[in-house]
């Protein structure tokens, strides 16, 4: 059985085989799966790899077709802003194009208004043209008449003078049958030339001739050189009276030469009544028949007179070569013939005015007045003493009507025009939407300078037309035509919240003329709704999208919000709104949390304000009511009474107004508090202090008998909580304080409702703190000496520098040299007891001074102590030979620095204590 296998072998082989080959084939089954499922997964892939490939060749196609619409976006934008742009310019071409037919329209009613007039002017000529004819026809036929009298009187004359020449010639000859026939003859004559005089219808004729001919006051229409000629009557009567003029001269000379005749026979007959009173009788009769001689020639030229008037009124000056042009209301003559220029010339331009001499080939009739037709009479005197005469028939244009100003209210524009001179019947304002209205009316009482009209307009609309038109009749109305921008009004929102008033103003539609906006805000009296008060009034407001304005309002009273756009060479539009805030509770209101604190000879006065900080209210301080004295300190809430405290004072007061310039309101409120009986703080003091508390004391005694009624707080900084105190503890302890600190501790005295506080405050310091060292070692050096080293920990902050003073040397640190653990090197003598000195140094500090002291090894042996020995003792005087000892706890070390030479230590020395008061612990100690 040695030479055989076990069979357990071959079981285990065999087990293991099939186990293997079961693994075998569960594994190529499972590499066969995995491979399949690894061919599908690859050819899934090959799939989503030419989807993506698809789907990337889509997004680039998208993003193509993205970049194609962005740009085709670009495109249609520029082309939407330039049709904007164009759409915008046609919107003002479309404006301008409605102005024009505004224009135009206006334009159309004018031409028809003057195409009626000119029908009806021509009608009109056509009728007086007939009548002038007719007229000129009866006149010529009088004149015809005229003459034939004139020359039979003329035949009649002379037959009289040739009667009167025999008479005188024969001398008392056949006087009595001379007489008779005289008086037959003078009767005949008498009765003939009365027959004429009297005869009415002869007169009446011409002077009803002359005055429709001439002096009709009716428009003659000279189609050829299409001109209004107009006559006035007055101007006519003015001519009669020039020739009445000429005529009463020959009248006065024949009044006097037949009184110089009269005063001759006179004379005669005295000469001769004694020697032939036969020849007296005969002079009588001479004499009578002279005077009505005389009576009957005053008569002829009375009718001729009106020959000459007739005569004269219808030559005109242009056929002796005078022209005459029309400016304004004035008429240029001019004399175009030098013949005439040398001659002795006289002009009469109007009715009112004298004759006046002409120098010159010029001359002017000034300020004739505008709308007015009439004569200019001239008289030209010929080298023969015959005087021309001419008249000059002028018609001067109407006045234009001047637009003065003009005032945009909400939705309409009025108009203020200026009365035009002159003479017309009324004008007529011509709005864009062909309404018309007549001001100026001179059939109605009215001397106004100025008159108004309202023309509507459409809003963002600035450009607007308007047409002035000066009418009278039988004249051509001028035309004052208007395009003008408008200023228009401010659109603007306003809100009411209790007495806040919130107003939302937006710019006007923008012009091109230069404007501006003003703001206005008033208010009406309580008692007289005529007496207002300006609140507000801003002259150059900047107007920009939603601009918002706010202000308090008082309650109960009527206020006034408006806006002017202003352009001063045009006029404004003003936009307003009337606005009553309504409130029951009396205003102003009264302040609260008012509280006095007395701080060092000075009180301070604070207080809340609770009005709005736009309400127009200010305080007024009184701080001693015994001095009635008052400052007003606008809307400050805080105000200090300097150099005054509470014994000087007994009622402080603050007083709420209203602060309107130039108004009173019929109340105030007013709040006092009375600090007459206020307790005192008592003095305290600095007790005792370290690095980290200061205690406070003081000696409380009070009997006053509001103390109850306050009490006292401690605040050990200014800007920490005040804790409180029982003021009879007498002393008070600042805990958890900074080392190397200035506090200002203050205690309060404060009342019940803390409308009362008293302040006293003093400055106390914590003291620095301590360098601390924390481990030593004595090293020998080369030369035989030796040097202690320590290493030590400064302070972590609140100091300047530390200065080391060793044996020997002193070694200074500054803040920014000094890092949390330092090494100091000193040397020292075998043997001998040390003292190494760190002092902590701040300005207006004590220095913190700790003294680290030990003994030297002597030359044998080097020692290094992990601890310095630890003795209390009392510190030597400065320069004292006693044995150094480190500081107790009792005194504290002086500032060093009192010595411009450091002390240097020695075995028998420490360093200088001046004024000590404690110690602090040497190192390690508890």
């Amino acid at each position: 059985m040695t030479g055989r296998t076990p069979n357990f072998i071959f079981a285990g082989l065999f087990i293991v085989t099939f186990l293997l080959g079961f693994f075998y084939m569960s594994c190529s089954s499972k590499s066969n799966e995995l491979q399949r499922t690894l061919e599908d997964f690859e050819e899934r892939v090959r799939t989503l790899t030419l989807k993506n490939e698809g789907k990337q060749q889509e997004v680039e196609a998208n993003s193509a077709l993205i970049r194609d619409l962005e740009n085709k976006n670009a495109d249609f934008r520029k082309d939407v802003e330039e049709k904007d742009s164009e759409l915008n310019n046609l919107n003002v071409q479309l404006n301008e194009k409605l102005v024009e037919i505004q224009n135009l329209a206006s334009l159309k009613n004018d031409l028809d208004n003057q195409l009626k007039e000119a029908k009806d002017a021509a009608n009109s000529v056509a009728s007086k043209e007939s009548t002038i004819e007719k007229l000129q026809k009866e006149l010529d036929e009088q004149k015809k008449s005229n003459e034939e009298q004139m020359n039979n009187l003329q035949e009649t004359i002379k037959n009289y003078r040739n009667q009167v020449n025999q008479s005188q010639d024969n001398q008392g000859k056949s006087i009595v049958v001379s007489n008779r026939t005289a008086d037959q003859s003078l009767v005949s004559s008498n009765e003939t030339i009365n027959q004429e005089l009297n005869n009415s219808d002869l007169h009446q004729r011409l002077q009803r001739s002359l005055n429709n001919s001439l002096f009709d006051n009716e428009t003659l229409n000279d189609t050829g050189n299409n001109n209004n000629l107009q006559l006035d009557t007055r101007n006519a009567q003015k001519s009669i009276n020039i020739t009445s003029i000429s005529l009463s001269n020959e009248i006065k000379i024949s009044n006097n030469q037949s009184q110089l005749a009269e005063d001759n026979d006179k004379n005669l007959l005295k000469h001769n009544a004694v020697e032939n009173p036969r020849e007296k009788q005969a002079m009588i009769g001479n004499m009578t028949m002279t005077k009505m001689l005389n009576s009957d020639i005053i008569a002829l030229l009375l009718l001729a007179s009106s020959f000459q008037i007739a005569h004269i009124a219808t030559i005109p000056c242009n056929k002796s070569n005078i022209i005459h042009s029309v400016q304004d209301d004035n008429v240029n003559i001019t004399f175009l013939s030098t013949d005439v220029i040398r001659l002795n010339r006289s002009v009469l331009c109007t009715s009112n005015s004298s004759f006046e001499f002409i120098n010159g080939p010029e001359y002017h009739c000034m300020r004739l007045g505008y709308g007015r037709y009439g004569q200019i009479f001239i008289q030209i005197q010929n080298d023969n003493g015959v005087v021309d005469n001419c008249s000059i028939t002028y018609v001067t244009k109407l006045h234009v009507a001047n637009l003065a100003h003009i005032n945009a209210i909400a939705d309409r524009v009025r108009l203020i025009v200026s009365r035009p001179l002159g003479s017309f019947d009324y004008v007529i304002i011509h709005c864009p939407d062909d309404k018309s209205h007549i001001i100026f009316n001179t059939s109605l009482p009215s001397n106004d300078l100025m008159m108004s009209a309202h023309c509507s307009f459409l809003l963002n609309m600035p450009l607007m037309s308007f047409v002035i038109e000066t009418v009278k009749k039988d004249f051509d109305s001028t035309i004052n035509h208007i395009i003008q921008e408008v200023p228009l009004p401010v659109p603007f929102t306003c809100s009411l919240d209790s007495l806040l008033l919130t107003i939302i103003a937006n710019p006007a539609p923008t012009i091109n003329l230069a404007s501006r906006y003003e703001f206005n805000l008033i208010f009406h009296d309580k008692d007289n709704d005529r007496i207002t008060y300006e609140r507000v009034n801003i002259l150059d407001l900047k107007l920009y999208s939603n601009t918002t304005l706010k202000y308090g309002l008082i309650p109960n009273l009527k206020h006034e919000i408006s806006f002017d756009h202003i352009a001063d060479s045009i006029g404004l539009a003003h936009s307003n709104l009337t606005i009553t805030p309504i409130s029951n509770v009396s205003y102003p209101y009264e302040v609260v949390n008012f509280s006095v604190d007395e701080q060092f000879h000075k009180i301070v006065l604070s207080w809340t304000d609770t009005h709005s900080r736009y309400d127009p209210i200010e305080f007024i301080v009184s701080c001693n009511s015994s001095q009635k004295s008052s400052i007003n300190i606008g809307r400050k809430t805080v105000y200090t009474c300097e150099q005054m405290t509470f014994h000087e004072t007994d009622i402080v007061s603050v007083q709420t107004k209203v602060a309107i310039p130039g108004y009173t309101h019929d109340r105030t409120a007013v709040v006092q508090i009375n600090v007459k009986q206020v307790p005192e703080i008592p003095l305290f003091e600095v007790f005792n202090k370290t690095e980290n508390d200061i205690t406070i004391r003081w000696s409380y005694n009070s009997s006053s008998l509001m103390s109850n009624s306050f009490k006292y707080k401690i605040q050990c900084d200014l800007y920490e909580d005040s804790s409180d105190i029982d003021i009879h503890l007498n002393q008070y302890q600042c805990q958890s304080l900074e080392d190397g600190s200035l506090y200002v501790i203050t205690m309060h005295l404060i009342s019940v409702n803390n409308t009362i506080k008293r302040s006293s405050s003093i400055h106390a310091a914590t003291l620095l703190q301590k360098c601390r060292p924390k481990n030593h070692f004595f090293i020998s050096e080369i030369d035989g000496t030796i040097s202690i080293v320590i290493e030590w920990i400064p302070p972590k902050h609140n100091f300047e520098k530390i200065i080391i003073y060793c044996p020997s040397t002193i070694m200074t640190y500054e803040n920014h040299q000094v890092v949390s653990l330092m090494y100091v090197k000193c040397k020292v003598k075998h043997g001998f007891p040390l003292q190494v000195s760190f002092v902590t140094v701040k300005s207006g500090f004590e220095d913190a001074i700790f003294k680290f002291t030990d003994t030297a090894p002597s030359v044998d042996s080097t020692t290094t102590t992990h601890h310095p020995e630890i003795i209390p003792t009392t510190t030597p005087a400065f320069g004292s030979t006693t044995t150094p000892s480190v500081f107790d706890s009792t005194t504290t070390p002086s500032v060093f620095g009192t010595t411009t030479t450091p002390p240097v230590f020695d075995s028998t020395t420490t360093p200088p204590v001046v004024g000590s008061t404690t110690t602090p612990p040497v190192f390690g100690s508890t």
